[in-house]
């Protein structure tokens, strides 16, 4: 995969007082697409006038001294600062260290992320910048990723016809089926996962053998997987096979755990046969099959943004 921004043996300097003191000397990293880079060092250590160098947005007192800098193939050193400023926004953007100067606090930052694509490309509407949130109705076998992996099929394959770049919010285990939101909204993860919001996720599992009460109880109150002990969840069998071999319960839970109701259920000694999520919170699977999806009703949305 290329390149998205190169940046080669960078060197720049500050002149204080008719003296050039050399601040970056022979800095070089490379990000490909879709890739995060962090950068990690104490202050002064050049963090930001590395950043202000790649934006050629220097003060009038420093340089750069010598390097080189792609952004798409493209050398920003050699650009005019009329076609910087075309690059600017549209192909590169810098969140400066103090956010609020940069962020307006009473608007989101999707909004204003968005605001900014569409003064730079004017080619981008409102409407191609539009949160859009989608319940899918996940089959087993893919991957609750944005991308395939190992060539395992991704989520995202199913949705078709979506102009916007959405991702799943949660997860699905591979071998689990069941209601999976996706959304380009970065806001919706945080509501829907932190504890203080303690949405509830209803499941529909098929269980080898039936517990008894003991079990029940034992699961109700919670139990420890993973050297941590859950929250308290509800439990109720539906369904017992006349055999015995197998059972239906609704499961409850308020967390968001790896592979969390299996492990509960395996800690119980009744391993989950067949899973699948019925609810998020108010969001109801329904009749959706597998593997098509829907557009959130503006009650479901409201409902959101509430939490």
């Amino acid at each position: 995969m290329e390149n998205v921004l190169e940046v080669k043996n960078l060197t720049a300097a500050f002149r204080i007082r008719k003296k050039e003191y050399e601040v970056l000397h022979d800095v070089s990293f490379s990000i490909k697409r879709n890739e995060t880079l962090c950068v990690v060092g104490e202050s002064g250590c050049g963090k930001s006038v590395t950043t202000l160098c790649i934006m050629q947005l220097l003060p009038s007192n420093g340089r750069i001294v010598s390097g080189s800098i792609k952004l798409d193939g493209v050398e920003l050193t050699k650009l005019s600062k009329k076609e910087m400023v075309s690059q600017r926004g549209k192909k590169v953007g810098m969140i400066f260290q103090e956010p609020s100067t940069a962020l307006n606090p009473v608007i989101t930052i999707g909004k204003q992320i968005a605001e900014t694509i569409r003064i730079h490309d004017r080619k981008i509407s409102k409407k191609d910048t539009k949160l859009v949130y989608l319940m899918l109705h996940k089959p087993v076998g893919y991957v609750t990723t944005a991308k395939e992996q190992f060539g395992r099929p991704a989520v995202v394959d199913l949705i078709k016809g979506v102009n916007a770049r959405i991702f799943p919010v949660g997860r699905l285990d591979y071998d689990t089926s069941g209601l999976l939101l996706l959304t380009n909204d970065g806001d919706l993860p945080y509501k829907l996962t932190h504890p203080k919001h303690d949405v509830e996720k209803t499941y529909i599992a098929k269980l080898y053998g039936v517990p008894d009460e003991g079990a029940l109880q034992k699961f109700r109150r919670g139990v420890v997987i993973d050297g941590r002990k859950t929250k308290p969840a509800k439990i109720q069998i539906l369904e017992r096979e006349k055999d015995g071999r197998f059972c239906t319960a609704e499961i409850v839970i308020h967390e968001g755990r790896n592979r969390q109701v299996r492990k509960m259920c395996e800690s119980i000694k009744h391993p989950v046969a067949q899973l699948q999520r019925v609810a998020t919170g108010e969001l109801k699977l329904g009749d959706l099959p597998k593997g098509k999806y829907r557009h959130l009703t503006e009650k479901e949305i409201r409902y959101l943004k509430r939490l």
